[in-house]
């Protein structure tokens, strides 16, 4: 057991964090679309489920709520399904 104070974990995330929303800055811009103009943002994925990923997503989109309407697991498989098919 390793006992490890709240933070100790955020310093040990902060490059995840950073590198999380400079990835969401990317495609922000590579897209044209501006946080304010977003009408949702669902997060997919297992990693997503973690708060500091959550809270790292909704700062890099200008505070707005994360949607959860999808199940992120049904997301993930039918995505990797159509790049299956893609590729074939």
């Amino acid at each position: 057991v390793l006992d490890v104070t709240r933070e100790q974990l955020l310093a040990a995330t902060e490059p995840l964090r950073a590198g999380i929303t400079a990835l969401v800055g990317r495609v922000l811009a590579a897209s044209g679309v501006a946080p304010a103009a977003l009408r949702s943002v669902q997060l997919v994925g297992g990693g997503t489920r973690s708060p500091l990923v959550q809270q790292a997503v909704r700062a890099a989109v200008g505070g707005r709520e994360l949607a959860s309407a999808l199940d992120s697991s049904l997301c993930v498989a039918v995505g990797a399904a159509l790049l299956a098919a893609a590729l074939v």
